[in-house]
């Protein structure tokens, strides 16, 4: 976690939107198997104390919508579109 945290600020005044996109992807990368792990964990906990009967819970309805709705009201930010027209120039012949 401390290395993605690292590189978040590593990224900080990195303008070239393929630089950023690797940071993004490697940050994922170091952060998923922190997130992964644990809950195998308890999951395992949960079916060896409640028994096998345990079923995953699913999304609710609002769930997904709030999701998607912060995604799109986030992701277009200043600098998310700085970077979107870059890029596009950058694809000008």
């Amino acid at each position: 976690m401390a290395a993605a945290t690292a590189l978040v600020f590593l990224g900080f005044g990195i303008t070239s939107p393929v630089l950023v996109l690797a940071l993004l992807v490697t940050n994922v990368a170091l952060v998923t198997p922190a997130m992964v792990w644990p809950q195998r964990a308890l999951n395992r906990y949960w079916v060896a104390t409640r028994g096998p009967g345990v079923r995953p819970a699913s999304l609710g309805f609002w769930e997904v919508v709030l999701t998607v709705s912060g995604l799109v009201l986030v992701w277009p930010t200043p600098f998310a579109l700085t970077l979107l027209e870059d890029a596009l120039a950058g694809m000008v012949v």
